[in-house]
């Protein structure tokens, strides 16, 4: 093949999308945290803010759940995205942190498992489901959200989560 040829079949290639797609994440293992590990994490966090939009994924590879959370900041708007964390827990109840934000926002340990470990990314991708499925049909967070704090809860965050910071 000459230098020539194999260059257009790249441009092709290229402009046809093909072998450029970023392969989607599989989101069916997605379930909402059960609000006493919401607790539990948001127990531990450094700083202001609350999690919501909390999923778990169980790893198919190994006996860890990852739980991902977005981080509501007081500062930010209600309808916008915060940094998304992620733990692991083992069986017996104790969490570590998987990513660095994870690291940088609680005071949960570091994990040995990284979020490359099968589940973590896509307890991640659950969050971004949970955010996009909480908007009405103009990209906007809905009012309700769940929440039963009278606004006083980030929509998206269990009531119990932020009924010990009123």
């Amino acid at each position: 093949m000459t230098v020539a040829r194999g260059a257009a079949i790249l441009v092709v290639l290229l402009v046809s999308g093909t072998g450029c797609a970023v392969p989607a994440a599989d989101t069916s293992a997605c379930a909402d945290a059960p609000a006493d590990v919401v607790v539990a994490l948001q127990g531990r966090v450094e700083g202001p803010g609350a999690l919501r939009f909390a999923q778990t994924v169980a790893s198919p590879e190994s006996s860890l759940t990852f739980v991902s959370a977005e981080l509501h900041r007081p500062e930010d708007d209600e309808d916008e995205d915060g940094e998304v964390l992620t733990w692991s827990a083992a069986g017996d109840g104790a969490f570590e942190a998987v990513d660095s934000r994870a690291r940088a926002h609680s005071s949960w340990p570091e994990a040995a498992a990284d979020v490359r470990t099968a589940g973590a990314v896509e307890s991640r991708a659950c969050v971004s489901e949970a955010r996009a499925g909480d908007q009405d049909a103009d990209g906007e967070r809905r009012e309700d959200g769940g929440s039963s704090t009278g606004g006083r809860c980030p929509v998206g965050t269990p009531a119990s989560v932020c009924e010990g910071r009123r």
